[in-house]
């Protein structure tokens, strides 16, 4: 009986210390997610204090220049909702943001140096944030499917598209990849997870968590409640992809650790570069690389669209 008293106390510890815990985890990291306004935030007290000035300046700046509001239906039927800055141009890009965040917070200077170089721009809403509508974001999986749906929209109106992703953006463009419409010449993939279940396993480490006894069950739950698998890889997708890609990591990131973004460029199958900066956090190799970062973004551009950018000029 003695053994029995035991069997029943330790299920009940599962029970209150890791199934309970996992079941809070779940709802929490897959729920509607709000993020405030970068102007409304205090910069210095987070990551992007290196870079605050020119964040905060470039985001001024897209919040002047006039867009519009873009609607779609998902394949799932939620509303999905993008700001489209149109100048009439041939080439548009299609950036896709990152968990918990927004469009112009993970985007603003991209975005910016972008509009300039020649593109038109579509900032998009992932599901679960902001206007777009949906309960749970995926962590990327059903995000895939939704930017596969604003790239059908874009290739219906613009001849060549360049999409780019940060974070969870960067993950969904990943297993978007072997889809892409014939008018994708390129994809930019910042910060980018190798797949949801190894960056909760990160995250559970970072906060000294059994994510070997808390991540199986997160991952069953997602597996009945959202019909997806935290285990899929975006290097299956990235080993089989045709679209040239450029791989952008800060060496110092914090959130996505470095090495996947070393991992994901080995594996990648199609044209490929990288720019990796050393001291540079999470999504700010872009703004903290300056100018070197811009010339090998459009450097990279430049060799794989044909439409020359609004000012004429050659980036490399």
């Amino acid at each position: 009986m003695i053994f029995v008293w035991i069997a029943a106390a330790l299920a009940a510890l599962y029970l209150i210390f890791i199934v309970g815990p996992a079941i809070v985890a779940f709802f929490k990291v897959f729920e509607r997610k709000d993020c405030p306004p970068l102007d409304e935030i205090d910069l210095a007290s987070t990551s992007y204090a290196p870079c605050a000035e020119l964040l905060l300046e470039r985001y001024a700046r897209m919040k002047a220049e006039p867009s519009e509001d873009v609607v779609l239906t998902a394949l799932d039927g939620t509303e999905l909702h993008a700001m489209l800055y149109a100048r009439g141009n041939g080439r548009l890009a299609v950036l896709a943001h990152g968990y918990r965040s927004a469009p112009l917070n993970s985007f603003c200077t991209q975005a910016s140096d972008l509009l300039d170089g020649g593109f038109d721009v579509l900032l998009i809403w992932q599901r679960a944030h902001g206007p777009s509508g949906g309960v749970r974001s995926s962590l990327g999986i059903w995000e895939s499917r939704d930017l596969l749906s604003w790239l059908d929209w874009a290739d219906e109106r613009y001849g060549e598209v360049l999409v780019c992703g940060v974070s969870m953006g960067s993950a969904a463009a990943a297993y978007a990849s072997t889809e892409f419409p014939a008018s994708v010449g390129a994809m930019v993939l910042d910060s980018g997870f190798i797949s949801p279940r190894a960056q909760l396993m990160s995250d559970c480490a970072k906060r000294h968590i059994p994510g070997r006894l808390v991540v199986p069950i997160i991952e069953l739950i997602a597996r009945i409640f959202l019909g997806i698998r935290l285990d899929e890889p975006t290097t299956r997708y990235l080993a089989r992809t045709k679209t040239p890609a450029l791989f952008i990591h800060g060496e110092a990131d914090l959130s996505v650790p470095f090495e996947s973004g070393k991992i994901a460029y080995a594996v990648c199958a199609s044209e490929k570069d990288a720019y990796f900066l050393p001291g540079a956090g999470h999504i700010l190799c872009y703004p903290a690389g300056g100018e070197e970062a811009k010339a090998r973004l459009f450097g990279f551009i430049d060799k794989y669209f044909q439409i020359n950018n609004l000012k004429g000029e050659s980036h490399e």
